[in-house]
């Protein structure tokens, strides 16, 4: 193009025969060969340089002294530590295990060796599983009070950690530290609880002290008269005094505070527009009206009715003005009334005691076979074991002794252990001492409650 011509050509001019030359025809054959070979060379390499494919086997020693040291660890400490060192040691000795490969010699022994570390770190987990929910279930405890939905949440995250820590079987590694772990659980689902009860009682309390108030504010609004001006009063100390009875520690508690510091001179106002005398005898008057009645109630063993009465004969008795004629007498019957308050509650208490006691012996005395028959009453438990139970204990003893069969023996006297602990705990329960009588009326165990 820019007139210079082009180079003369060196390459070596192509032969113009048609017929391919011999060493043509044999070079793809060569080729396939040397790849064939070098494949073979390298393939080989990679299978020899694998993990015990030559000479002793380190992965399956390393991983089962992991595997050893994490479990006695975990058997010495039985803490939540020792618990995730073992879980890391499994996860180790399983990956270790896995890189043996199948054309080992080893590989039996590292295929069942993973079948059992992969068993033992699924229980693990169900272990470190409920754990964690112990562990949100304490983060979510710290700084109360709480409100009642978040003491629910609590409980029933404590009641999900024990249900899986009860589940988990007597085999699995970490049982130890499990059973630790649930009295730890059933401790703290009982403290939350009683939070949980005291923050319902608060709540319960300050809305009845709110519709107290908010009742008094009507009546106050319509107050034209001396009567009128006389509920009045009464409605507002009714609110105070719930209000007042908000338990400390909960949330309801600061607001029934402010509502107290609030409402107190309006109550001072109401006071003021009737006479302290009038005021006195219809307190007293109603409060031994409504004690009267709970003492009807008591009669009826209707306990929930009776109690309430009380409570509120008691508020009235004690909201008599100081100063009046009927003030010492409101006084006598406020202790009185708080004594009989208590009493009823704690009649209460025992009834569903007793009830509950009955149920656990039913339970005890008809699980497969009938052990024995039972009564409950104020006073204390009486239990009398079945001639069949007996019977049939008695022969499995002789049997056992004859045949030398101790595996029998110790199962025997564990299960005499069973029985006695839980009776002692029934009764420990209900407060009333348990008696267990043989068939023929001899006294064979006696447990006091704790």
């Amino acid at each position: 193009m820019y007139g210079v011509s082009p180079p003369p050509s060196t390459e070596t001019p192509t032969p113009t025969t048609s017929e391919p030359s011999e060493w043509q025809g044999m070079l793809p054959a060569l080729a396939a060969g040397v790849g064939l070979a070098l494949a073979v060379v390298l393939g080989s390499g990679y299978l020899l340089s694998r993990p015990c494919v030559l000479g002793s086997c380190e992965a399956l020693a390393d991983a089962r002294a992991r595997t050893q040291t994490g479990m006695l660890t975990l058997e010495a400490e039985k803490t939540t530590d020792a618990l995730g060192a073992a879980r890391r040691q499994l996860a180790d000795a399983i990956a270790e295990l896995e890189d043996i490969p199948r054309w080992s010699r080893y590989s039996p022994t590292a295929r069942t060796l993973l079948a059992q570390y992969r068993s033992d770190i699924a229980r693990l987990d169900r272990v470190i599983e409920a754990l964690s929910l112990g562990a949100i279930a304490a983060e979510k405890s710290q700084n109360p009070p709480h409100p009642e939905v978040e003491w629910k949440r609590m409980a029933r995250l404590w009641e999900a950690a024990i249900a899986q820590l009860e589940a988990i079987d007597g085999d699995n590694p970490a049982y130890e530290l499990v059973q630790i772990k649930i009295e730890q659980y059933r401790d703290n689902l009982a403290s939350v609880r009683d939070r949980l009860a005291l923050e319902r009682t608060a709540q319960h309390q300050l809305e009845v002290a709110q519709s107290a108030v908010d009742m008094a504010r009507v009546r106050q609004n319509m107050a034209a008269d001396l009567a009128s001006w006389r509920l009045v009063a009464a409605t507002w100390q009714t609110a105070i005094a719930a209000l007042r009875r908000v338990p400390e520690g909960t949330t309801a508690h600061n607001q029934a505070r402010d509502l107290l510091q609030n409402h107190q001179s309006e109550l001072a106002a109401a006071t003021d527009r009737k006479t302290q005398e009038q005021i006195a005898a219809n307190f007293y008057e109603r409060a031994v009206r409504l004690g009267d009645e709970a003492r009807q109630a008591e009669a009826q063993q209707q306990w929930a009715r009776a109690a309430n009465q009380w409570q509120q004969a008691l508020n009235l008795a004690l909201q008599v003005p100081a100063n009046t004629s009927v003030h010492d007498r409101a006084q006598t019957l406020a202790v009185s009334f708080s004594t009989a308050l208590q009493q009823v509650g704690e009649k209460q208490y025992l009834a569903s005691l007793l009830q509950r006691a009955r149920v656990q012996l039913q339970r005890v005395c008809n699980a497969q076979v009938q052990i024995c028959v039972y009564s409950v009453t104020p006073d204390a438990i009486v239990v009398r074991l079945t001639e069949g139970y007996r019977n049939r204990i008695r022969q499995t003893a002789q049997l056992a002794a004859a045949t030398g069969d101790d595996r029998t023996q110790d199962l025997l006297q564990e299960h005499f252990e069973a029985i006695a602990d839980k009776f002692r705990e029934i009764g420990s329960a209900a407060r009333r001492p348990v008696k267990v009588y043989d068939p023929e009326g001899n006294v064979i165990g006696s447990y006091a409650p704790r």
